[in-house]
This record gives structure tokens, sequence and C-alpha cells, in this order.
């Protein structure tokens, strides 16, 4: 919501906002998207080349933000980035997991989903 946005801008010393504001933002180095539909109106034209532009989908990997964000010269993260740190982080807790075993975790987790971006 824009108000988690607000407290976390708050709380890192950044600005916020919604989409309706992005094209007159100059000033950012990372955008972080997390609708599940991207508004028509979007185009490259409004991004930053050369920014941060993560999705939270991670299915499609290549979804139609980190599209836009590509075409706009952007450094696209996608979600599965973020899916896989918060399921490394989640086993580490429960299981105690650590060195070896996450990396492997890691690399199976990874194998997934550059398979799945093949289809």
């Amino acid at each position: 919501t824009l108000n988690k946005a607000k407290q976390l801008a708050n709380e890192l010393a950044c600005e916020h906002g919604d989409l309706t504001q992005l094209p007159r933002l100059k000033n950012y180095t990372a955008i972080i998207n997390t609708l599940p539909e991207i508004p028509a109106w979007l185009k490259p034209a409004d991004l930053l080349p050369k920014s941060f532009a993560m999705d939270i989908v991670y299915q499609p990997i290549h979804t139609p933000f980190l599209q836009i964000a590509t075409q706009a010269n952007c450094v696209c993260i996608p979600g599965y980035e973020m899916y896989i740190q918060q399921a490394l982080k989640q086993i580490q807790r429960w299981f105690q997991a650590g060195g070896t075993q996450l990396a492997l975790i890691e690399k199976q987790m990874r194998d997934y989903f550059i398979r799945l971006s093949h289809y």
C-alpha cells in the first residue's frame, strides 16, 4: 500500500510514491513493483535508465513490468530473487542449515527458476 511505502521510505530516508508519480521523478536508483498488473500507460520512457527495477512477482519470470524496464535499459531483478532469499532465511531459521547446505539449496532453486524461464 502507499502507506507502507511511505513508512518504509521514512525508515530509509528516501522518497516514495505510486506509479502515477513515476514520470516526474528524475532521481531514484531503484523501483520495486508490487502490483499484480501494470497500468497500460506505463512506458519505457517513464523509467530511468540504469536504475534497478525489481518485480516481486516471480512467475512469469519476464513480467510485463520487467519487459518495460528492460526496454528502458534498467538493471532488472526478477521476483524469484526475493523468493529465493526469503526461502533461504526461513530454511536457515527453521532447520539451522548453513554453509554448504544453503548453497546447495540456493543452487537448486536458481536452477528451477532458470528452467522455468525457458518455457
